[in-house]
């Protein structure tokens, strides 16, 4: 990170900008990695996996009523959302992320389909971007703080809306 510190103030050689940018991008095949995963976990509903995803005291924050830190709280979140989807479907594009001084934060559009259990005519599919901040524990990425912003969805859904600015 003390050379990303050197390129906020523009004193880099061109050998430490290489190198700067050869670890923007293990970054984003890592936090790529990190995006995949959770879809695939939370689709084959592996709590125990996909916590390990967010570091220990990590926060998420969906919704009003769907805000949890820590990994014992997050797997309970899930696992309760799961008993009443019987299948879904989360598939992640436009992966972006921000190298700024000490601090790794990116974005990732999410498009989530759920089959709900109970009423076939409720499922929906929900279209949004997660907003996440990235630290290292253990020598390792984790999310250590995730907020989801709803662009669309095919049913009214109580998780946090993005809001536009009126052009």
């Amino acid at each position: 990170m003390t050379l990303l510190l050197r390129a906020v103030s523009g004193t880099l050689s061109e050998e430490q900008t290489v190198t700067i940018l050869i670890s923007k991008l293990d970054f984003l095949a890592e936090i790529t990695n990190i995006h995949h995963q959770y879809c695939t976990f939370v689709d084959s509903k592996q709590f125990e996996d996909l916590v390990h995803l967010f570091s220990k005291n990590a926060t998420i924050d969906y919704g009003p009523n769907l805000k949890r830190q820590g990994h014992a709280d997050i797997s309970a979140a899930f696992k309760q959302l799961r008993l009443s989807c019987e299948n879904t479907s989360h598939h992640i594009s436009n992966i972006q992320i921000r190298l700024n001084m000490n601090q790794i934060s990116g974005s990732a559009y999410v498009m989530a389909w759920h089959k709900i259990l109970a009423d076939t005519s409720a499922d929906f599919t929900v279209l949004g971007r997660y907003s996440d901040e990235f630290v290292l524990e253990n020598n390792k990425l984790k999310i250590c703080n995730r907020v989801l912003l709803v662009h669309g969805s095919t049913k009214e859904v109580p998780l946090n809306k993005l809001t536009r600015a009126s052009i």
